[in-house]
C-alpha cells in the first residue's frame, strides 16, 4: 500500500531545496546551464548533496496565532491525512486553518507544558484525548469546559477520530465539541 504525506507535512520536514551536485564542484561554485529545466541533467551521477542540519520544529503548522492542538496519533508523524482533513474543517469553521496552530502528536514528541509555553507559547491549548495532567498541568480540567489560566485557554475534547467515525455518538460529541469551541473563541 502506497501511503502519501500530505503536502502541508513535506513542506515542514524539507523547508530547504535539495540541490544537486556534481562529484568536482564545490557547494559554493556550482556551474549552470543557460536552460534552468536542465540543470540535473548536466550531472551523470545525480549525487544529491548532503543538506544542512536543520532544526526542525516538534509541531506541525506554523503557530500564526498560537493555537496549540495536542493529540496521540501512534501510527502517524503528526496526524493521519483524513483527521488532518477533519481537523482543517473544524478550525475553518472557527475561522482558523492549520498554518495558525501548532499540532503536536505526543506519542512521538512526548513534551511537557513548560516546553510548549517556551517554544509555542500558545494562548489557546486544545487537546484530543490526552488529559491535562500528561503535560504537567494539575488543574482538573472537565471535558468540553473551557478553562483560562496564565494567558492561555485550555479546552480538553474527546478522540478525534471518535469524533469522525459517524455513528451517532459521534454527532452528539462533535456537537457538545462545537459549543465548547464557540464559548473558546468567543464566535
Amino acid at each position: 500500500m502506497d501511503k502519501k504525506l500530505p503536502d502541508l507535512v513535506l513542506a515542514h520536514l524539507f523547508p530547504e531545496s535539495i540541490v544537486v551536485l556534481p562529484e568536482d564542484a564545490s557547494a559554493n561554485a556550482v556551474n549552470k546551464t543557460e536552460d534552468k529545466g536542465r540543470d540535473i541533467d548536466q550531472f551523470p551521477n545525480n549525487k544529491i548533496a548532503a543538506a544542512p542540519e536543520l532544526s526542525v520544529p516538534f509541531w506541525l503548522g506554523e503557530n500564526k496565532k498560537q493555537v496549540c492542538i495536542i493529540l496521540h496519533d501512534r501510527n502517524n508523524v503528526f496526524i493521519s491525512e483524513h483527521s488532518l482533513d477533519f481537523l482543517g474543517k473544524i478550525l475553518s469553521a472557527c475561522q482558523l486553518n492549520i498554518a495558525d496552530t501548532a499540532i503536536i502528536n505526543m506519542a512521538r514528541t512526548p513534551v511537557n507544558l513548560e516546553q510548549i509555553q517556551q517554544y509555542i507559547q500558545p494562548k489557546f491549548l486544545l487537546s484530543f484525548h490526552i488529559k491535562f495532567n500528561t503535560i504537567g498541568l494539575n488543574d482538573d480540567i472537565k471535558l468540553y469546559q473551557p478553562n483560562r489560566k496564565n494567558g492561555c485557554s485550555y479546552l480538553l475534547a474527546g478522540d478525534l477520530d471518535k469524533m469522525n467515525d459517524g455513528s451517532d455518538a459521534s454527532k452528539q460529541e462533535k456537537g457538545r465539541f462545537w459549543i465548547s469551541l464557540k464559548q473558546l473563541f468567543g464566535i
